[in-house]
This record gives C-alpha cells, sequence and structure tokens, in this order.
C-alpha cells in the first residue's frame, strides 16, 4: 500500500514523523502525500540548515524556544531520509510511520521512541506506530517487550515462552499484540 493511504486510514490528523528508506524514496513519498492535500515536507542531511530550523523549531538567542511546522500543525507529515531516528524532541508528534526497514534494534526503538514523549499542550495521550515492513511482528517484536541483553552470541533475544504478537481480530483495529486483549478495543487475542 502507499504510505499516504495507510496514514489516511490510521494516523490522519496526527502530526507523524515517517521514516523512509531514502532520498528518492522519500521524494516520492513525498509526492503522494501533497497530491493528496496533506501537508508534509521532507527532512534529510541535505536540507539547509535554515530549512530545518523551520521544520524541527529552534531556540533564539534569548532562550525562547520556536517549534517547528511539524509541531505547531504546519505540517502534518514530516518525511525523514536516513536522518531524525535518534537525538530530536518534538513532543507533538503523535504518529510513527516505518516505510523502511531498520536492521539496528537500537535505531528501530530510537525511531519509534521519537513519538514517546507525553504533551499535554495538544492533549497527547498516545502515539500510534504503523509498521508497513514487519519491523514489530517479524524482526524487533513490540516496543513494550521486556527484553534480554547480554554480551553472548545471541546480544539481544525475547524471553523463552514469549508468545508472538497476535493480530487484533476487530475489523478495523488492526494492531497486534501480547496477551490475552487487545490494547486498543478490548478484543480478545
Amino acid at each position: 500500500e502507499r504510505p499516504v493511504d495507510v496514514w489516511l486510514r490510521h494516523l490522519n490528523g496526527r502530526r507523524t514523523l515517517s521514516f523512509c528508506r531514502d532520498k528518492k524514496h522519500a521524494a516520492r513519498v513525498v509526492g503522494e502525500y501533497n497530491e493528496a492535500g496533506i501537508p508534509t515536507d521532507i527532512i534529510s542531511d541535505s536540507t539547509p540548515e535554515k530549512r530545518r530550523r523551520e521544520l524541527l523549531g529552534w531556540m533564539d538567542d534569548d532562550g525562547i524556544w520556536h517549534p517547528g511546522e511539524l509541531a505547531t500543525g504546519k505540517l502534518w507529515v514530516m518525511v525523514c531520509a536516513q536522518i531524525l531516528r535518534q537525538g530530536i524532541d518534538i513532543p507533538e508528534v503523535e504518529g510513527i510511520q516505518l516505510v523502511r526497514r531498520t536492521d539496528s534494534f537500537p535505531l528501530f526503538m530510537q525511531a519509534v521512541g521519537r513519538g514517546s514523549r507525553p504533551c499535554e499542550r495538544i492533549g497527547k495521550k498516545d502515539c500510534v506506530v504503523v509498521d508497513m515492513v514487519g519491523e514489530l511482528t517479524d524482526k524487533h517484536g513490540l516496543p513494550t517487550d521486556h527484553k534480554i541483553w547480554s554480551l553472548g552470541e545471541n546480544a539481544i533475544r525475547d524471553p523463552d515462552g514469549l508468545p508472538l504478537p497476535a493480530p487484533c481480530p476487530t475489523v478495523g483495529c488492526r494492531t497486534y499484540g501480547r496477551g490475552e486483549h487487545c490494547a486498543f478495543c478490548g478484543a480478545p487475542l
């Protein structure tokens, strides 16, 4: 599916960071969003510093923070190409869209973590992570899963006996979870 169609179904109205494979892929995704009338822009290593400040926000000489276009809602989606997986704090981010594979578990957690900060100013209560490539179910597991860390052969692994994430059976919910009930709609898993 196209990222824009998935966003419209699951993230519509949420300020979203969309992580793409590379600049060419990101430019195509931005074009699809803009074609659908959703205010979207790209940020990459070639984005000029002035534009980065406009997108992300900046601190002036008096120590006053000026929020960027994503935080203020001027943009609904910021498409990232090989950037912003770590070291950025935009508490207003309400959605994460994974449109690329991430081999590194720490970088995966950093990307997902971009939406994990609370934001009372906008009444943010949660962050929806949309995985379009199977990182949550096939590779890294859910961000809330307990992990055993080791310096041995299996540096990161799930504890023995932990069930695989199960899809919620509720039509339209389309989430995965562990345990007896869906954390979003309460349906039995």
